[in-house]
């Protein structure tokens, strides 16, 4: 994603706002895989039991293995969606602070500062004559900036 215009300080702070935005991976809703995780765990407890009493049916141990495999599925599923969410907090919090900052001081940057740079900036790359991208650390979002001659 590519922000122009206004300057740098309220570039910075919209990036704050869509990393924010979120939204869970994938799209997966883990309220409803934990429902389907119960669900199956119920299953399974009905289905050992009867496979407790007849060990030698084939079609009862397949059907135990088949819901086995799913809620380790789901479980590998919430995992990854707890990860993302822990990410997305961890993002979020180094924003926050980059906006905190930004609020505070009292100026443009009229200047190249190297502190800032290396405390907030992962790569400057070169993409015309008269552009610059300047991607953020923490985030995937980049901004396109003109330099001014």
């Amino acid at each position: 994603m590519s922000l122009r215009g206004g300057s740098l300080g309220d570039e910075l702070l919209d990036l704050a706002s869509i990393v924010q935005q979120g939204g869970s991976a994938d799209g997966i809703d883990p309220l409803t895989l934990r429902n389907r995780l119960d669900a199956l765990t119920a299953q399974q407890a009905e289905l050992l039991d009867k496979v407790l009493e007849d060990m030698e049916n084939e079609e009862l141990n397949a059907q135990l293995k088949a819901i086995m495999e799913e809620k380790q599925a789901i479980l590998g599923r919430l995992g990854a969606i707890q990860q993302d969410e822990e990410q997305r907090a961890g993002q979020e919090a180094r924003l926050r602070e980059l906006a905190e900052w930004l609020k505070q001081q009292k100026s443009e940057f009229a200047e190249y500062d190297d502190s800032i740079t290396r405390r907030y900036v992962e790569r400057i790359s070169v993409v015309d004559a008269e552009t610059i991208r300047i991607k953020f650390r923490y985030t995937d979002v980049e901004i396109d900036r003109t330099i001014r001659k």
